[in-house]
């Protein structure tokens, strides 16, 4: 699949670098502190000893601290005995191991990969920071990649919810899809996916409870969420309902109905199957929302719009709020912002129908 465009980098990229640290910018900056703290202990150390083991001044044992840890070789402010020749011996191996850890710590970090890592990390981040009303797709296994195929193909931006390292590489290394590891039932994780800002919720987990329970956290955290839940029992369906899903999809029952459908009304499945193989025919069903209906359309009937005969789709049906279709609506049947309308055809007398009928957003 093409690879999916990363937006939005650049100064929110670098902004984030610095207001939101996390993951292996954590382990960076502890490594840093740990080096950094283990040099200032080596240099108090210094100062100390030679202050009261030495008797040195206080400016006098600030210098014999420097020139001893930065190795250069100038000369003794007053000789040193043996005890004193010790102490900077020992000065001098502890800086040198404490510069050697932290050269180390750095040079692991950019050669070792984990530089790369973390960028990859805050370019994933930044790309689902900047999405608003897109999708979430929690699971990536058949019906989940299913999902996110049609996402795709469709154009609307999604973020994967997946925990198996194995279907993680697969979403970086060849599909390129934007993605957040972790629990799909962790609260964090849907936040960290956007679920705040999301328009729909897709969960299609193996396990019925994980579904129930990744409802129940999407619905708490965006009531305005559409939620769309996976089911495998006629009892874990209904929980779902009532849990807060708008659609409960159960596959295996799908599946079943298709299958028979092969048979008790092949034509018919042949067709719907003609139609909705995007690759292979350029006739597609879509939806026109009249929430922005032009207002010298509205109450205006199909015969007057005569959407077919200028534009070529063919109204299969209407939806009027959230009450029932009207398949096959008739002629007299009139348009307001309330209704949508199911049409039938291309791409582009569909998108022509829609910026004949509606206020451009």
């Amino acid at each position: 699949m093409a690879a999916r465009h990363f937006a939005g980098l650049g100064d929110s990229l670098l902004l984030s670098l610095f207001l939101k640290p996390r993951g292996l910018l954590k382990v960076l900056l502890r490594k840093i502190g740990l080096s950094l703290g283990l040099f200032l202990a080596v240099i108090f150390s210094g100062i100390f000893g030679f202050h009261y083991f030495e008797e040195y001044e206080w400016v006098d044992a600030v210098y014999m601290t420097v020139i001893t840890v930065s190795t250069v070789g100038y000369g003794e402010v007053k000789p040193l005995d043996q005890s004193g020749r010790i102490f900077t011996s020992l000065l001098i191996l502890s800086s040198l191991s404490v510069f050697a850890f932290g050269l180390s710590t750095i040079t692991s970090f950019f050669l070792g990969g984990e530089a790369q890592e973390f960028f990859k990390n805050f370019k994933m981040d930044t790309a689902i920071s900047a999405l608003h009303n897109h999708a979430i797709v929690c699971g990536f296994g058949r019906n989940g990649r299913q999902v996110c195929t049609e996402l795709f193909l469709s154009h609307i931006p999604f973020v994967v919810v997946e925990n198996d390292d194995k279907l993680i590489a697969l979403l970086h290394d060849e599909i390129k899809f934007l993605y957040v590891k972790g629990d799909a039932t962790d609260d964090e994780t849907l936040k960290k996916a956007g679920v705040e800002r999301a328009a729909t919720l897709f969960t299609t987990l193996p396990r019925d409870a994980d579904n129930l329970y990744v409802v129940l956290t999407g619905r708490e955290l965006n009531p305005k969420l559409t939620i769309v839940g996976r089911a495998t029992t006629e009892g874990c369906e209904n929980k779902l309902r009532r849990a807060g899903a708008d659609y409960v999809v159960m596959p295996e029952r799908i599946g079943g109905t298709a299958m028979a459908s092969f048979v008790t009304h092949p034509t018919v499945v042949s067709f719907i199957r003609f139609l909705t193989n995007v690759s292979h025919t350029e006739f597609y069903f879509d939806e026109v929302d009249l929430t922005l209906l032009k207002p010298e359309y509205e109450g205006a009937s199909l015969r007057e719009l005569d959407l077919r005969n200028r534009f070529g789709p063919t109204v299969i049906a209407a939806k009027v709020g959230q009450g029932d279709f009207f398949v096959n609506p008739s002629s007299d049947f009139a348009v307001f912002p309330h209704v949508r309308l199911i049409l039938l055809g291309n791409s582009a007398e569909i998108a022509a129908v829609k910026h004949y009928l509606t206020e451009n957003e």
